[in-house]
């Protein structure tokens, strides 16, 4: 999580992060390959070492996903592979499952708002993106999606505003 969300560790520097990322997923599948959980990790730490191979990152995440298919992160960060290998139909039902299994996890509704902005279904998107930021008033990628969305609508006071809690929340 470090890694995915620029947190900051006392003590370790930030391009030694991935190294301890890898480590850790390492760890965890030597631990245990049957939990979810690990294969997660695994399929993110994938991404970050090779994002130009998405294949490996997505076996494990449809692994992780065989194991426990009420995993919504696992199922955004499908949705997110499938997206950027231009598979826009199954990314689109991959937040879907994501949005269902997990109602309260901001970042698929987030998501699943952009996929609708990226198609220019901007009602869509808005109510997606309003939904992240009902569940976490503090998720900075809800409150750009509200923005993004509210401009291309031509609320430039809405977008203004979301903007703003955005960049309030933001370092």
């Amino acid at each position: 999580q470090s890694y995915g969300r620029p947190f900051v560790i006392p003590g370790v520097a930030r391009d030694s992060v991935l190294l301890l990322a890898v480590a850790a997923a390492d760890r965890a599948m030597a631990l245990d390959r049957g939990l979810a959980a690990a294969w997660l990790a695994q399929g993110f730490v994938s991404r970050q070492v090779d994002p130009t191979d998405l294949a490996p990152a997505s076996r494990s995440i449809r692994r992780a996903l065989s194991i426990d298919s009420t995993a919504a992160d696992g199922w955004s960060m499908l949705a997110l592979g499938l997206a950027e290998s231009g598979e826009h139909d199954e990314a689109f039902r991959a937040w879907r499952r994501a949005v269902t299994t997990g109602p309260s996890y901001p970042e698929g509704l987030a998501f699943f708002g952009l996929g609708h902005y990226w198609r220019r279904q901007y009602d869509s998107a808005m109510r997606w993106a309003d939904s992240a930021i009902a569940v976490d008033p503090g998720y900075l990628l809800g409150w750009t999606a509200v923005a993004s969305t509210a401009l291309e609508q031509g609320n430039h006071a809405r977008a203004a505003a979301a903007y703003e809690a955005a960049r309030r929340l933001s370092t």
